[in-house]
């Protein structure tokens, strides 16, 4: 049985800010905040590996913590709100690992849980009630899913894995109230989060030559319009692939070339903007 355990101690001081020249932002004074965030972790050898047995060793692991994240510049200057907090998460995970044919094979299963809280949230409309401020921390949303992963080692220079993803995200309701902010709905997916995602990737050695290659490849994501932040559009899924060579020369050199995206494929991780097409990249590493 493996613990560890660690915790984060956060002071978070902002200087004071002065009232706007419009007259809808008084003066906020300075403040100070402390914020404890603890983190542990677990595994558990169920059983060991045995090179004589077609299953391996099993490991069972899971953790937990808490994380925050301040307001930035743009929320703290744009708000009334004297005691804007720090948005805050809560994870969990968990899962078992089982190797076969002498660690020669790996494979991973894993359920994630992620809770967000207190998010800041711009008031408006119908939901001005909820609070005496313009902004406040009153949003909430959640993600959960699962992580698949494999590893293969066939021969000894021989490796390749890959992984998938599926990821359920879902806008809450606001604190006090059933609906959540414009112009999200409560039930909504998050933005730019794919429910579905993989990979792969793949190396060959011979001697001082590495030849590689991986992908990247993502399902359709709910986004928004680039400059306004709304209507929402549906971004189409893409494939980036990539493939890589390397050469070790003596004494600590190794000379690489990569040809990014070989696909050519257009698209756009997020909409406006569009990445790169094929590309190639090349040069030099040294060890001293």
């Amino acid at each position: 049985l493996y613990l560890i355990a660690g915790v984060r101690f956060d002071n978070l001081r902002t200087h004071s800010i002065p009232s706007d020249a419009w007259g809808s932002r008084p003066f906020i004074p300075e403040s100070s905040i402390v914020k404890t965030n603890p983190r542990i972790s677990a595994a558990y050898i169920a059983r060991k590996g045995d090179s004589d047995s077609l299953a391996g060793g099993t490991r069972i692991h899971g953790s937990f913590g808490t994380g925050i994240r301040p307001p930035d510049g743009f929320e703290l200057a744009f708000t009334d709100n004297p005691k804007l907090k720090p948005e805050k998460s809560i994870s969990f995970d968990a899962g078992i690992e089982q190797s076969f044919f002498s660690n020669r094979a790996v494979v991973d299963f894993t359920y994630f849980f992620n809770r967000f809280e207190d998010q800041i949230v711009t008031l408006g409309g119908s939901l001005q009630n909820l609070s005496r401020y313009t902004s406040d921390n009153l949003k909430n949303s959640r993600a959960q899913g699962f992580e698949l992963s494999f590893r293969v080692n066939p021969l000894q220079s021989l490796e390749f894995g890959g992984q998938y993803t599926f990821l359920d995200t879902t806008v809450l309701a606001l604190d006090g109230s059933s609906l959540a902010n414009a112009p999200y709905q409560v039930g909504q997916e998050l933005l730019r989060r794919p429910r579905h995602s993989a990979g792969y990737n793949i190396a060959w050695r011979h001697k001082r030559l590495t030849l590689s290659t991986n992908a990247y490849i993502r399902g359709a994501v709910l986004d928004a319009e680039p400059a306004w932040g709304n209507p929402f559009y549906t971004n189409k899924g893409y494939i980036r692939a990539d493939a890589g060579i390397s050469y070790r020369l003596p004494k600590g050199v190794e000379i690489y070339g990569r040809l990014n995206n070989f696909l050519d494929r257009k698209y756009e991780e997020s909409l406006g903007y569009p990445a790169l097409r094929r590309n190639f990249m090349a040069g030099m590493r040294f060890t001293i």
